[in-house]
């Protein structure tokens, strides 16, 4: 999976989902946890800033 397939994931249908659950599992050592890719963080973003609240 890519950073961009990664984000595209994360925002779709922001406005229909609530929740997600993304278990692919990191390639890192455990330890340590690399930085999200930035188009990773802006899909993070995206979700935080524009979610529909009821």
């Amino acid at each position: 999976m890519t950073p961009s397939d990664e984000a595209a994931a994360l925002t779709y249908k922001l406005s229909d989902i609530d929740i997600y659950s993304n278990s692919w599992g990191p390639t890192d050592s455990g330890i340590t946890v690399d930085e999200l890719p930035s188009v990773v963080n802006a899909a993070f973003v995206e979700g935080v800033e524009h979610v529909n609240t009821i």
